[in-house]
């Protein structure tokens, strides 16, 4: 499933909603989030999405 992340003033966050104002970037999990810290384009997004999805994984385990 494809998460969006938007960048805001204080950093990246997660859109759930999917209809935060701005440009998201959607990843498909931390195989893409490992690609985009490799690819520099999105400062601190593939760290931000990485720890996201490796906590969104805790909580469906608990």
């Amino acid at each position: 499933m494809l998460q969006r992340f938007v960048r805001r003033e204080d950093g990246w966050t997660a859109d759930g909603a999917r209809r935060s104002a701005g440009r998201g970037v959607y990843l498909c999990g931390t195989q893409c989030a490992g690609a985009v810290i490799k690819n520099k384009r999105f400062p601190g997004l593939g760290a931000f999405a990485i720890t996201h999805y490796k906590l969104q994984d805790t909580h469906m385990n608990d």
